[in-house]
């Protein structure tokens, strides 16, 4: 983008304070073609993910360069005012080149602070864990924060940064992460693992996006959520021993014929491993039926009891979600007996 006769025209009414409807209009225009490519890259590049934030691509820019407009009550627009005065010292004998890339930079850097906002609004935890994150920054001195084309950026302290080889894939760094992180890892812990990745490597840049480094972090932390204890139990209250443990056997039994041919037959796993699931299934749902639910142990408790040589990590990895998804469908089926039961009586 130029910068034509017309937009400094404009611009220079704007700082001036003395402009018309036309003119906001138009720089409301100007800076939306500022921040549009810029979004439009984020969200090419997985940063920004427009489903989670429920908001579309256009929402998101007028949202980020929103507070370039606030005004004050002589009708300044103060945002504007100052970061020109503040970075040039007469904007009416610039250059051309000199006003458009002061713009860009106040454009770019609202987008950055509010692409923060947004998430951590649309995402509480996110939030949080973005709060914990610039305070183990602080603290550590692992990184520092910079800004580049608009984007807080996190460099690796006294380190030669490598700028000219690529960014780090996000992928490459969440598969490096999953081989030396642990779940219960305070985040001085995690940000250390993270720095020693990004210093221990020769082929990407020694710098992470602050909202990458923050997403990162969260997968970490939601690893190590159970989800299976939200789910409602109350069908499973009642049943009295013997009918419990018949009705888990033929659940388990369901079970075993219903997804063999899924994980075993199409390679997925061993019949070995495929055999620890249901045990370790059965173990969860009869302990859930006959003690109730805050009886029960991990989940991970009751595979390692099959999978001796299993680690939390590895659990964690590469077991966890897999054995949930046999545990909410044997939940489910024994849940239908249950009321298929009740039904004939």
């Amino acid at each position: 983008m130029n910068l034509s006769s017309a937009h400094r025209t404009i611009l220079q009414s704007i700082l001036s304070g003395v402009y018309t409807p036309y003119d906001v209009r138009e720089l409301v225009r100007i800076c939306y073609a500022l921040a549009l490519p810029l979004i439009r890259k984020r969200i090419a590049q997985g940063k920004i993910n427009l489903e989670s934030l429920g908001l579309n691509q256009i929402d998101v820019v007028y949202d980020c360069i929103a507070d370039l407009f606030v005004r004050d009550n002589v009708g300044n627009f103060t945002e504007i005012r100052r970061f020109f005065n503040k970075e040039i010292e007469d904007s009416t004998c610039c250059s051309d080149a000199l006003l458009l890339s002061t713009l860009r930079r106040i454009v770019f850097g609202s987008v950055n602070v509010n692409l923060i906002r947004i998430h951590s609004g649309a995402d509480p935890t996110f939030g949080k864990i973005l709060h914990n994150l610039n305070i183990a920054l602080t603290r550590t001195r692992l990184f520092e924060k910079y800004v580049q084309f608009g984007e807080t950026m996190l460099a690796c302290c006294e380190s030669d940064l490598l700028l000219h080889l690529p960014d780090p894939p996000l992928e490459y760094l969440r598969q490096q992460l999953s081989l030396i992180i642990l779940i219960h890892d305070s985040m001085p812990a995690m940000l250390k693992k993270l720095h020693d990745i990004l210093q221990n490597q020769q082929e990407y840049q020694r710098t992470i996006p602050l909202i990458c480094a923050a997403t990162l972090l969260k997968e970490v932390y939601a690893l190590g959520a159970e989800p299976e204890r939200e789910s409602d139990d109350s069908p499973l209250k009642d049943l009295q021993e013997e009918d419990a443990s018949r009705m888990v056997r033929a659940v388990c039994a369901n079970l075993r014929k219903d997804m063999f041919s899924h994980y075993v037959g199409n390679g997925k796993m061993t019949e070995y491993v495929f055999e620890a699931y249901l045990q370790a299934t059965n173990g969860i749902l009869s302990d859930l039926v006959l003690n109730g639910r805050d009886e029960c142990k991990p989940y991970f408790e009751y595979l390692s009891g099959s999978l001796p040589a299993l680690t939390k990590e590895d659990y964690i990895n590469r077991h966890k979600s897999i054995l949930e998804h046999f545990v909410r469908a044997a939940k489910q089926g024994l849940s239908e007996k249950i009321r298929r039961k009740e039904t004939a009586l």
